[in-house]
């Protein structure tokens, strides 16, 4: 009877684990030119792909990639994009960074969200608009918007929203 050792024993699947593997021959072709965002790669709701990581879990395709390709990925550091599109797993399009220039790489490409843009966000540019020229109270604003009278009031003299590139 033939024995398998520990190291070679098959990972069962788990909830961490039923994400696709990546392994070289998923990056056989690739361009420095172009991104690799594989479509058979599932998305957290980030938008990053997400892949087992060999060891019963799952890791971000990005820094799986990075791990693959260029070498360790030292603690604490983050796995930036050069080409500004958090899907590519492109390892010509990676490169090792900080969270602040993590920050500054966002706002480069144009992926920093503000605004209307976030999730939580309630209010539309019309709105802000329509609170900024209105002469109601903060307190019947605050009620009809479903927000605190302090934000109201924020939003009306320009410390909230004061990225709004529409003229009021």
């Amino acid at each position: 009877m033939a024995t398998t050792s520990h190291a070679h024993a098959a990972v069962q699947p788990t909830a961490f684990s039923t994400a696709p593997s990546l392994d070289a021959k998923s990056f056989q072709g690739l361009s420095k030119e172009h991104c690799f965002c594989p479509d058979w790669l599932h998305k957290n709701r980030w938008g990053y792909p997400i892949a087992t990581n060999g060891k019963g879990g799952k890791s971000g395709g990005h820094r799986l990639a990075y791990r693959l390709f260029i070498g360790p990925i030292p603690h604490g550091t983050l796995v930036l994009h050069r080409c500004g599109n958090q899907a590519c797993i492109n390892p010509h399009h990676l490169y090792l960074g900080n969270a602040q220039q993590n920050a500054l790489d966002r706002q480069l490409h144009g992926n920093t969200l503000t605004s209307v843009r976030l999730p939580q966000t309630k209010l539309t540019d019309q709105d802000v608009l329509a609170i900024r020229a209105s002469s109601e109270s903060c307190t019947v604003l605050a009620k009809r918007y479903g927000m605190s009278r302090s934000y109201m009031w924020c939003v009306r003299n320009g410390t909230a929203r004061n990225t709004q590139k529409v003229q009021g």
